[in-house]
């Protein structure tokens, strides 16, 4: 190695360029600085020395007062004193090559501690690391302990790997910037439902390793949707990013706020110092949301809500369990304990309360009780099930639940039995039979999940209303992952903070969502951007004769590419030729339903065909 001693920096500060301070931000930006090393950083450093023959090659982004090497070749320190650095001096010319083929001649140079003694450094190379705004964030450098000549051709070699520097550090940043936004509620900043699920687990499996416990808080804001209906969206987008920032304020390090539905948010209170500091950050949130929000008309609006809270491992130690009790102790706050602010244990000798549904319309209430112990179906029905294969594994990734008759007559002639008294009913029972026929029938012992169309309008509490599905699952022995509700595109939503409310809830049992027939309805993209399905499935509408329609290809090469960006899943449906398959799976899909593959079948598991492609289906 060279270079293990560099001595005493000299009293003589490097130069700055004009710009630094704009300059130090670009660098910054790049979130690079005191990062991991990275394959594709080494390799430029390896063929940089191997090209060029030289002992030592750097890729060197400049800091305030430091030059730190994000690669290294020949070289122990992983950074070096601003004052010693030769490339303090490259960065003041971002557009040129800075080459000393003699530093000991070079006055800048020669008294610099790694000329005179120590390494005895004779040869310096560099090409400027510039970024789109023209400012010069580093060097990629070469360096001898021999004098040496450097030629055109050798110049022009090391400013091409500078260009590709760059585009590895472009690379980089994007790559951070796609991460964050993947993680964070595009809205409020806060952290999305994905970022907070994946911190709960590692809290609780840190918690579980001998790590210290911590506290969820759950808040839900009140009359959100009036807000809405009266002010309009943006001062409800409004209202939402203020309480996000207020969250965040009240947070130290380690804490995590998230936006995990349409009004919820949810704050992990890591390591609480004891066991009273979840209740006093609860208690700061609520005075906090007591001051009036501004907003743009220079008008205010008033704000409340109500939190519940749980802590691992005292009241759970697995992530849906805890996340039940804060939504047990939300609703105890919201409908019984004021300050709006409830435990999953209650101050002794105060009873623990249910949840009640807020409703001063008594059918309503009704409707939502029935659900606690079961739902008498109004008239009888059975199902159908229908494959959807993975064409990667030849396999069944899940079958649909299709309501039939008791006898096999068709889902037409169950639906016109249907009527706005008997919906409710009907919607949960169809439920229950999907997954006890399913259980019966074997499905979660061959790995597939079952998929249930749902009504959206017969959801009057959705958290009251999933306790029919939660209890068929659990008596069956259902897993709750494998579940996935359907909601029609073609069916027009009245209720849009309903079904945003109703997607929320699923997610956090853990079932999985789908827009069915996507492209065949009222609501198009703003489903998508609006209620952030797991699952689409496109409608047989856009894949009937795709092979042979120019502008169906294209618009599912459109919904293909920007569910790939979204992470959402693609389901096509209807699918009746072997064209129209082999279009589907060159386009990227893997997943498929159709008469190709299987008929449904009445109340069984029917067989699959998997036909074959030619070798140009990849």
């Amino acid at each position: 190695m060279l270079m293990s001693f560099i001595g005493e920096p000299p009293a003589v500060l490097s130069p700055l360029p004009a710009n630094e301070a704009e300059r130090l931000r670009a660098t910054r930006a790049y979130e690079i600085l005191d990062t991991p090393p990275e394959p594709q950083f080494d390799a430029i450093t390896r063929v940089a020395a191997s090209l060029f023959k030289v002992p030592v090659a750097l890729i060197a982004l400049m800091d305030g007062d430091r030059l730190w090497f994000k690669s290294r070749l020949g070289l122990e320190i992983p950074q070096l004193d601003r004052k010693l650095a030769f490339c303090a001096h490259a960065i003041c010319h971002a557009h040129e090559l800075m080459v000393v083929e003699d530093l000991a001649a070079d006055a800048r140079f020669a008294g610099n501690p790694l000329v005179a003694a120590g390494p005895q450094v004779r040869f310096y190379a560099s090409a400027p690391l510039v970024g789109r705004d023209g400012l010069a964030v580093g060097t990629v450098a070469i360096l001898d302990t021999q004098a040496r000549s450097f030629p055109a051709a050798d110049r022009a070699a090391l400013a091409d790997l500078a260009i590709a520097v760059m585009t590895a550090l472009e690379g980089h940043k994007r790559n951070r910037q796609l991460r964050r936004s993947a993680s964070t509620d595009y809205l409020t900043g806060a952290a999305n439902r994905a970022a907070f699920d994946l911190a709960l687990k590692t809290s609780i499996d840190r918690c579980a390793d001998g790590g210290a416990p911590f506290a969820l808080l759950t808040l839900d804001l009140d009359h959100f949707k009036h807000i809405n209906d009266t002010l309009g969206h943006g001062a409800g987008d409004t209202v939402l990013r203020e309480v996000a920032r207020r969250m965040r304020a009240l947070c130290r390090a380690g804490d995590l706020v998230a936006r995990v539905g349409g009004d919820e948010f949810a704050l992990l209170v890591a390591a609480p110092s004891d066991p009273q500091r979840a209740a006093l950050v609860a208690d700061e949130i609520l005075l906090q949301m007591g001051d009036p929000v501004p907003l743009a008309d220079g008008t205010t609006v008033h704000v409340t809500g109500s939190l519940g809270i749980a802590c691992c491992p005292r009241d759970a130690s697995d992530p849906r369990g805890l996340l039940e009790q804060a939504d047990r102790a939300l609703y105890r706050a919201k409908h019984h304990v004021p300050p709006r602010l409830g435990s999953v244990r209650p101050a002794a000798g105060t009873p623990a309360q249910p949840p009640v549904v807020a409703a001063n319309d008594p059918a309503r209430a009704e409707r939502c009780g029935a659900c606690a112990e079961g739902v008498s179906p109004p008239f009888a029905i059975s199902m159908a099930f229908q494959p959807i294969i993975d064409s990667r594994s030849r396999s069944v990734f899940a079958y649909e639940a299709l309501v039939r008759g008791p006898a096999g007559e068709s889902a037409g002639w169950v639906l016109d039995k249907v009527t706005a008294r008997n919906r409710y009913a009907f919607d949960q029972s169809c439920r229950i039979t999907a997954i006890r026929l399913a259980a019966q029938l074997g499905l979660p012992d061959r790995g597939a999940s079952l998929s249930i169309n749902f009504i959206p309008g017969a959801m009057y509490e959705p958290r009251n209303c999933i306790r029919a599905t939660l209890a068929a699952a659990r008596k069956y022995g259902f897993p709750l992952d494998r579940l996935i509700f359907e909601v029609t595109e073609g069916e027009r939503v009245n209720d849009e903070e309903k079904l945003r409310e109703i997607f929320a809830v699923y997610a956090e049992h853990g079932f999985r969502t789908a827009i069915d027939d996507f492209g065949a309805g009222y609501s198009g993209l703003s489903l998508l951007s609006e209620f952030h399905p797991r699952i689409i499935k496109l409608d047989m509408g856009l894949i009937r004769g795709i092979d042979r329609d120019p502008a169906r290809l294209a618009i599912v090469r459109g919904v293909i590419s920007m569910c790939q960006e979204m992470g959402i899943v693609i389901i096509a449906e209807g699918i009746e030729t072997v064209a129209e398959y082999r279009v589907l799976v060159n386009l990227g899909v893997c997943l498929h339903q159709g008469y190709l593959f299987a008929r449904p079948a009445f109340e069984a598991l029917p067989d699959v065909h998997y036909p074959e492609l030619s070798a140009d289906a990849v």
